[in-house]
């Protein structure tokens, strides 16, 4: 039979069938990992067929009808969306976590031969917990003078949606990119950045890595807008005034509001407070209403993972706010929560899903751990505290890793990082060599994991 055109419909080919994605493995992987992809349709030979992960066309290095295998591009780390494309059309898509490679990074609290502080960056054995200095890993120079604080100053952290590190000293912020695949830390042009203020322990960022906020010690609180390229500017108006000093800060989820942890005395014995600010559009701060009452000495304060709820530890008790609607923290029913503990709490770690807390105590050689409620409540686990006297463990700034799996915390007045094994029921144990000494310059303060 022929068409008005002459072509004979019995000889035309069917069109081919588009690919069909079973499996993609292993399920998460840093820049160049070798990924397998498992499916039907894909062809036996590639020819100009190709596959993308996170939108990047990837390098293919074997293909077949089933089977594929392909390495992670040059992607930011994300959920990535794995899609085949062939003449047939493009597959469903799978997910891949790219991830960063699995770095502590540590601020140490004394200045270096070039009279300012270091990063050091350890690499991680997922499998055992081990921590590492590599050779091909040495410190690297902030740029700026260190707080001298053994204890946790919280003014070092991670964008790992952008792949970068921030860090804190007297003068300045320092900027670092991280490659994707050693690891290493590349201080951005520019770096470091004034702040306006002098010291400070404090630093968060909004979560689309555009906005960061600094916790100065006498001034206030420096707000910065970050650029694609991840050089900061300080908004109009920065750094914005705070009574008294702030110790710490931290942003609400969305990044509508900042929450400042303020101290009324030079030795961080007097009763603390909590003061909110606004955000507005341009990154200006404008106090909400009055502050908030924080306890006796406080240290830290942290935000609940997938929540705005704010914990502050002071010398008896752990704190639990809840934002109400203008954005004002207000102590949860049954705060403040009793410590079992004569020395002196720190910072709080969360799980990554928030359903267990562990708070640190200084000079203590302890960890007390909570199962925290949906409402935030807090309830101490069987056997916490848990106690490490043997090791003359001093635990204060502490991070959990993304699986649950381990806690990493420094030793304060040491050369010492612990990595601690969580058990199924919460309670923590020392890994195979934990704590992990360091080489004599490194007496950690700031902490930040990418794992």
């Amino acid at each position: 039979m022929l068409t008005s055109c002459g072509e004979v419909l019995g000889d035309r080919p069917d069109a081919a069938p588009a690919p069909s994605l079973a499996s993609v493995t292993p399920p998460r992987g840093i820049v160049s990992t070798r990924l397998t992809i498992t499916g039907s349709n894909f062809g036996e030979v590639q020819g100009d067929s190709a596959v993308t992960i996170g939108g990047a066309t990837a390098a293919v290095e074997s293909w077949s009808a089933t089977s594929i295998e392909a390495t992670i591009p040059d992607v930011m780390p994300s959920d990535a969306p794995v899609v085949v494309t062939t003449a047939g059309g493009a597959s469903d898509s799978q997910t891949v976590r790219v991830i960063l490679p699995p770095r502590v990074y540590l601020e140490n609290n004394v200045d270096g031969a070039d009279t300012f502080n270091s990063i050091t960056t350890l690499s991680y054995d997922e499998a055992t917990g081990a921590l590492t200095e590599a050779a091909t890993l040495p410190p690297v120079s902030t740029g700026v003078p260190s707080m001298s604080y053994g204890g946790c100053a919280q003014n070092l952290t991670i964008h790992e949606a952008t792949r970068r590190l921030f860090v804190s000293g007297t003068t300045g912020i320092a900027v670092f990119s991280i490659d994707p695949i050693t690891g290493t830390l590349m201080p951005i042009p520019g770096s470091p950045f004034a702040h306006g203020n002098t010291g400070g322990w404090g630093i968060d960022i909004n979560a689309a890595g555009t906005r960061l906020w600094f916790s100065g010690y006498t001034v206030g609180i420096s707000a910065f807008d970050i650029a694609d390229d991840g050089t900061l500017t300080q908004v109009s108006g920065s750094p914005f005034p705070v009574t008294p000093r702030t110790v710490v800060l931290t942003a609400s989820s969305d990044g509508g509001h900042v929450y400042a942890l303020a101290q009324s005395g030079a030795t961080g014995t007097d009763f603390g407070v909590i003061h909110t600010f606004s955000v507005a559009g341009n990154g200006a701060l404008a106090i909400v209403g009055v502050p908030v009452e924080a306890g006796n000495g406080p240290f830290s304060m942290t935000r609940r993972p997938n929540t705005d709820q704010l914990y502050v530890a002071d010398r008896v008790s752990l704190q639990v706010y809840q934002p109400g609607a203008d954005g004002v923290p207000a102590q949860i029913k049954g705060s403040p929560f009793a410590l079992t503990t004569m020395a002196i709490p720190h910072v709080v770690a969360f799980t990554p899903d928030g359903s267990r807390a562990y708070l640190g105590i200084r000079n203590g050689s302890e960890i007390q751990g909570f199962t925290v409620e949906v409402s935030g409540a807090v309830t101490a686990m069987p056997t916490s505290p848990f106690r490490f006297d043997d090791t003359l463990f001093n635990p204060t700034c502490m991070s959990v890793s993304r699986d649950g799996r381990h806690l990493i915390s420094n030793n304060e007045g040491g050369k010492e990082i612990a990595v601690l094994s969580l058990a199924a029921d919460g309670v923590p144990t020392h890994v195979a060599g934990s704590p992990f000494t360091l080489t004599p310059d490194e007496n950690a303060s700031g902490l930040a994991i990418t794992f």
